[in-house]
């Protein structure tokens, strides 16, 4: 059992919900789309020497394919903001949702949830507690990770 949490965990994503809020800015605005690599992430001053972890948050939620493309859920994005991530947070993070309920989620089942790798683990936990604020999705044990943007 616990080599299969350790292999689940490795998919999840943890990059700093700073970045990720500034980078789906950019998502959001009406009149942006372009594929979106490392090059590109680092061009807009987006997560500095961590332009790989914003990518695999995008490509994990299904917001741009394998090869940096938008997909349809970028363009959903746009119309819905919040609609959409609460769909794509919940069908990206299902095993989690089936195993804990939200109102059974504590930071200690969903850090044991990402794996036993402590710092790493911390940081999908906190990303994933900031994505569901972000989506609307009430987590009442949790307090969503809120970004503070940097200029």
């Amino acid at each position: 059992m616990k080599k299969e949490i350790e292999a689940t965990s490795l998919g999840y994503p943890f990059p700093a919900s700073k970045s990720m809020a500034e980078m789906m800015d950019f998502v959001r605005q009406p009149d942006w789309k372009m594929k979106i690599d490392e090059s590109v992430v680092k061009k807009l001053r987006i997560a500095t020497n961590n332009e790989p972890k914003v990518v695999a948050a995008l490509r994990f939620l299904g917001v741009i394919d394998k090869d940096g493309m938008p997909t349809p859920n970028f363009d959903a994005l746009k119309k819905d903001y919040k609609a959409t991530l609460n769909r794509l947070v919940k069908a990206n993070y299902g095993e989690l949702f089936t195993l804990i309920p939200p109102t059974m989620m504590t930071k200690e089942r969903v850090r044991n949830h990402f794996g036993t790798k402590k710092q790493t683990d911390e940081r999908r936990m906190r990303f994933f507690m900031w994505v569901c604020g972000e989506a609307g999705i009430e987590l009442p044990n949790l307090e969503p990770e809120k970004a503070t943007k940097k200029h």
